[in-house]
């Protein structure tokens, strides 16, 4: 190992020098503080051992001016002194020495003194080795997480184009508000319409939220998709009627996520498809909350559905529809969990039922502003414009297309027999109470 060594005493000089060399050191010589400082530019050296008394600059001094500098590696400084009072040990430490010899140098002290240097050294080498791997360790971890947020964010803006952009249909104005819990959802919503008069909509809440059910209802929704040969387009032109098209839909999404190796994850969600001549919808609410509709006529906002099984959760789940008729200017609708689970600021949930009172509240607010104001709501309870769970609406109005068909009993409207019907689809009379009608 490298040592320089520096006193303006050419024969203390050449003594230390040859201590140092019988304990294997090699060393370096400067006569002064200038020439140690001129030596430091051009060598790797990190044990300095230096005379306290000197012209020009002592050996504090040298060392108060090597401590301001970095030069990459630890200088481990000892200062070579006849001084012993405690208030010379205290300016000598304050100045950056890390250990004294006295004189005259002893060789076996100087030997003891060396090599405690030398551990020392040898310690913060490795130390530095290990925290240059370490940054660079953190280095690649930093480029990896850099491009990981940028695929994040990248798949971000393609799950938010996946959403519907027209917000006006032929009978149809609509509305909604997205807001995920993190980069990405598991929320996910579409409407569109399947030939002249059916208009499909649905929202799908899978469980959790982040990358594991964002994919999840990008395959959702890849099913759904509004295609001539997707599944929704599919059943609807080849089956009886609407309620059995829609039974079927949510039984083969049913089975193409239920112990599938692809998804281990089971969502909820509410699919309907509305008959734009006639403002009926067919609705099966697969163990989502329950989706609002409010009545121009009645003046009033009521639930629709008692629930269901999720889809995915198990093979043999079964699912019913729901039917109601819309008039001109009625709305419904359609938002996940974690609309109404988000806390205040005393932890107390939003709820269902507050939920309906504000939907009723906005009965007279336009529909290109109700996502406004429910982002508004939702974020002054909150607090916070930080969710535990994603924050999806849609709002559905229906305008009309011809207002005077109304709507006939299902089992002659679609023509459902009994095999049918024991498929899942009752006939139960239209509850009195209520604007839908329960099969």
């Amino acid at each position: 190992m490298n040592i320089l060594i520096v006193d303006d005493d050419p024969t203390a000089l050449l003594i230390i020098s040859e201590m140092a060399e019988s304990l294997n050191f090699n060393p370096i010589c400067a006569d002064s503080a200038a020439q140690c400082l001129e030596v430091l530019k051009d060598s790797e050296v990190s044990l300095i051992l230096c005379d306290w008394e000197m012209p020009g600059m002592d050996g504090p001094t040298l060392f108060r001016t090597l401590r301001k500098h970095d030069y990459g590696r630890y200088l481990y400084l000892i200062l070579v002194t006849g001084r012993d009072a405690k208030e010379d040990l205290i300016e000598g430490l304050n100045a950056g020495a890390d250990d004294f010899i006295n004189k005259p140098i002893n060789s076996e002290e100087l030997r003891v003194r060396l090599r405690s240097a030398e551990r020392v050294i040898k310690l913060q080498q490795s130390l530095d080795s290990r925290n240059r791997k370490l940054e660079e360790v953190n280095n690649r971890i930093e480029t990896a997480l850099n491009t990981v947020n940028a695929d994040l964010k990248l798949a971000a803006d393609m799950q938010f184009a996946l959403l519907p952009k027209e917000k006006s249909l032929p009978g149809i104005d609509a509305n909604w508000l997205f807001k995920p819990a993190s980069v990405l959802a598991g929320d996910i919503f579409d409407y569109f319409k399947i030939e002249d008069n059916k208009f499909v909509f649905y929202i799908v809440d899978v469980e959790g939220h982040g990358i594991p059910s964002a994919l999840t209802s990008f395959a959702v929704n890849n099913q759904l998709n509004p295609s001539s040969q997707g599944m929704c387009a599919r059943y609807l032109r080849n089956a009886e009627s609407i309620e059995l098209a829609v039974l079927r839909i949510l039984g083969e999404l049913n089975r193409q996520f239920t112990g599938t190796s692809s998804s281990n994850r089971y969502f909820t969600m509410i699919f309907g498809v509305m008959d734009l001549e006639t403002g009926v919808v067919t609705i099966s609410q697969a163990g989502h909350p329950a989706l609002m509709h409010y009545s121009v006529k009645q003046n009033k906002v009521t639930e629709v559905g008692n629930g269901g099984m999720p889809v995915g959760m198990f093979e043999q789940a079964e699912f019913e529809v729901v039917s109601l008729k819309l008039e001109p200017g009625d709305r419904i609708y359609m938002y996940s969990d974690g609309a109404i689970e988000c806390s205040s600021a005393d932890g107390e949930m939003y709820g269902s039922s507050r939920l309906l009172g504000a939907v009723n509240d906005w009965s007279g607010v336009p529909i290109e502003k109700i996502n406004c104001v429910l982002d508004r709501e939702i974020l002054d309870w909150n607090s916070s414009s930080q969710f535990e769970d994603d924050v999806s609406m849609v709002c559905i109005e229906y305008s009309g297309m011809s207002q005077t068909t109304t709507v006939q009993n299902a089992s002659s409207s679609f023509g459902i027999n009994n095999d049918e019907l024991s498929a899942g689809i009752s006939t139960e009379p239209q509850t009195p109470d209520g604007p839908y009608r329960r099969h």
